[in-house]
């Protein structure tokens, strides 16, 4: 596991606040595809695995972190769950959030 210092944890804490649905939502800074981003010492990291990692522990080779809560910038670790890529798509395509329009296309 990295070994995160204190020090980002403590940061990382004030980086969120709590919404009155449960979600914790990331206040740092935002990258295009909608998720937080959280720079360490140790590297960038997309904030919801970080939540993950320091609240729940290590993360399985091959998965990835996936929402229940289905909003990207919540941090919340109760929100947070891991599974394959798969599952991840599964989840995403039985709740209608596939967005496979590209282009014009998009727009309608």
């Amino acid at each position: 596991m990295t070994n995160f210092i204190e020090e980002d944890m403590v940061r990382f804490e004030t980086r969120y606040t709590k919404q009155p649905d449960g979600c914790w939502e990331f206040t740092g800074g935002i990258i295009p595809d909608g998720y937080g981003n959280f720079p360490t010492k140790d590297g960038n990291f997309r904030a919801h695995r970080f939540s993950y990692m320091i609240y729940k522990g290590e993360l399985e080779e091959g998965k990835v972190i996936m929402h229940t809560c289905d909003n990207r910038k919540c941090v919340n670790p109760e929100h947070l769950k891991q599974g394959t890529q798969q599952e991840n798509v599964l989840d995403c395509s039985a709740k209608n959030r596939m967005n496979t329009s590209h282009g014009e296309v998009h727009f309608l």
